[in-house]
């Protein structure tokens, strides 16, 4: 009966497990995107990246103190707020700041990943022991949702993308008009199976070396000379 009781989904252990989560979730998301982000900071990407393992090790080493010392849920709640708001204050600072940008990254580095070291210890001891696998395997598994949009989250932010964007906006506008003018014109409907018998004369069309050495192509793609833009998968 006592393990009915525990089991059953009580208002308690529902908010419990909806907090575990979405901290679970957060400190997950934000702790993988800081890792993603941290070679593109910094004047030297590879000294970035060192400077943001690096900052982990006295992270973990005051973690501990502070969780034997005050506990779990303060020191949590601490590294939270004080690491977004490292994240929030460095949008604010000018792009020429690198090396204050640098160090913001690093204090909010620093601040949650001892925050992802509390999550665990402490959401293993708010469950109950009955429970307690399924509860952390829950938790863990929708936070684990989090790792699949950061990627996408990480790399938005670039202005690459829109560039990438508007080059394959005009791509695609210049290559519809020169699609119009084909079908406006009256030689293009004789020159096209004129194209399609030079294709079939073609020995190197129908050659199975070819097809073996090609093995899966997209060719909706065109280079700029107007050749066929080959995917090779394998």
């Amino acid at each position: 009966m006592e393990d009915e009781q525990i089991l059953r989904p009580t208002p308690n252990m529902r908010l419990k497990t909806i907090l575990i989560t979405l901290s679970w979730f957060a400190n997950e998301t934000v702790y993988l995107g800081l890792s993603y982000y941290g070679p593109s900071l910094g004047n030297d990407q590879y000294v970035s990246f060192f400077l943001s393992a690096a900052v982990e090790l006295p992270s973990y080493l005051c973690c501990w103190y502070l969780m034997d010392t005050f506990g779990r849920r303060w020191p949590l709640s601490l590294s939270m707020i004080l690491g977004g708001a490292a994240c929030v204050v460095t949008v604010t600072i000018p792009d020429d700041a690198t090396d204050e940008t640098l160090i913001l990254y690093l204090v909010s580095k620093a601040l949650l990943s001892a925050s992802f070291l509390i999550i665990y210890p402490f959401a293993g001891e708010l469950y109950p022991t009955q429970v307690r696998g399924i509860g952390i395997g829950a938790s863990s598994y929708i936070g684990g949702l989090g790792l699949i949009v950061i990627p996408f989250v990480t790399y938005l932010v670039r202005s690459s993308v829109l560039d990438s964007f508007y080059v394959r906006k005009v791509k695609t506008e210049s290559e519809s008009y020169e699609n119009l003018d084909l079908l406006a014109s009256s030689d293009g409907r004789n020159k096209e199976p004129q194209k399609l018998k030079t294709n079939k004369r073609d020995p190197e069309g129908n050659s199975i070396k070819r097809l073996v050495r090609q093995m899966s192509v997209m060719d909706t793609q065109r280079n700029v000379d107007g050749t066929m833009q080959l995917t090779h998968w394998i």
